[in-house]
């Protein structure tokens, strides 16, 4: 969890990275999809409240952080569906597809 603070702070990359750690220490997926999903929401709302509160978002962006909460809702959503149809090993190796594919992305773009 320190080295996933560390990254997020540094280069905004802590959630693959906190995605493995909730991975390594659920003992089911109903457990892993609660403590990733109040993880992030968590974070999103604390993140978002910092930005507004700094000045870094203004009040006109609010709309833009209001499709971004309906979005992960909406992943919620679809997760929570999908995942009953996926035994444990299945879902690991979608966590673990997922975090190479952000690491791709990382590499390319940033």
């Amino acid at each position: 969890m320190i080295i996933s603070g560390f990254f997020n702070g540094l280069f905004g990359i802590g959630g693959p990275l906190m995605a493995l750690y909730f991975l390594l220490q659920s003992k089911s997926k109903a457990q892993y999809l609660a403590s990733i999903q109040t993880f992030f929401l968590m974070d999103g709302v604390y993140v978002t409240s910092l930005r507004f509160a700094h000045g870094i978002l203004q009040v006109s962006d609010f709309g833009l952080a209001a499709i971004g909460l309906i979005g992960a809702l909406v992943g919620t959503a679809i997760a929570s569906r999908l995942v009953t149809h996926l035994d444990a090993q299945r879902v690991s190796q979608l966590v673990y597809a997922f975090i190479g594919l952000s690491g791709l992305y990382y590499c390319l773009v940033g």
